[in-house]
């Protein structure tokens, strides 16, 4: 047969970490504070803003300016076309 040994367990007795604040002073969710970082997400926000209507203005100009080629292109086709007509004519 084969002996066991009993192995000794100590219990922990560290104590728990306590809390100084009570549960009732705790920050509400719907509470408005302006604070640093209200300043530095406000300024982001008004950047990204900017950032995304000047690329609208952009994007607009670029395709204002698409416009105009194909229309410069459509009238040129269609006076060769006409001069093609008139010669055969």
């Amino acid at each position: 047969m084969a002996q066991t040994k009993a192995t000794a367990t100590k219990k922990s007795t560290k104590k728990r970490a306590v809390t100084t604040k009570p549960a009732s002073t705790r920050s509400n969710f719907f509470e408005v504070r302006l604070t640093e970082q209200t300043l530095y997400w406000t300024i982001f926000g008004i950047a990204s803003i900017a950032f995304a209507l000047w690329l609208y203005s952009l994007d607009a100009r670029v395709r204002d300016l698409y416009d105009q080629v194909d229309a410069s292109t459509n009238s040129m086709n269609y006076s060769t076309e006409r001069a093609a007509d008139d010669v055969q004519n």
